[in-house]
């Protein structure tokens, strides 16, 4: 009885891909160092679920400590005063 042996191998071009993969990471790159530089947050509110995601910029900038889930009453309380019914007016 002869033995046979069968290899099946599967070859694609992913030099596109790769490509794509190192544009995305220096656009990545820039954004965060303009971000950086200029001081920004960034922020997500999924209204469905009612979940905030705050990177660790604004918990700097609203002094929260990053251990506190973000959600829209802590928010809210770091709100100016005179700010906070305009905040009520565009959350209904």
């Amino acid at each position: 009885m002869v033995r046979r042996s069968i290899f099946i191998a599967q070859i694609e071009d992913i030099n596109e891909l790769k490509r794509t993969e190192q544009v995305n990471q220096q656009l990545m790159e820039r954004i965060t160092l303009a971000n950086e530089a200029g001081g920004i947050g960034i922020w997500e509110w999924e209204l469905k679920p009612n979940i905030f995601s705050w990177d660790k910029r604004m918990f700097e900038l609203y002094e929260i400590p990053p251990h506190i889930k973000p959600n829209w009453q802590v928010w809210y309380e770091c709100v100016l005063p005179e700010d906070r019914q305009h905040a009520r007016k565009s959350d209904s």
